[in-house]
């Protein structure tokens, strides 16, 4: 089984996201989370196959901004 990287690396109490081929990143207006400040979102595909209907990128990104 291959390892999966890390979707997050923290430096400087920011975290910077890496992107795979099933994911997608955007940035976002700063936020603080646990004193981290944030500046993307990365939202992976996996949700699609079962949330689809209900659930898309732009309704994510609503709730976290």
């Amino acid at each position: 089984m291959q390892q999966k990287k890390p979707i997050a690396k923290f430096r400087n109490n920011a975290i910077l996201l890496t992107m795979s081929s099933l994911r997608r990143t955007y940035k976002i207006r700063p936020i603080t989370v646990n004193n981290v400040k944030v500046v993307q979102v990365v939202i992976d595909s996996h949700f699609e196959k079962k949330h689809s209907k209900t659930m898309n990128d732009q309704l994510i990104l609503a709730l976290v901004n």
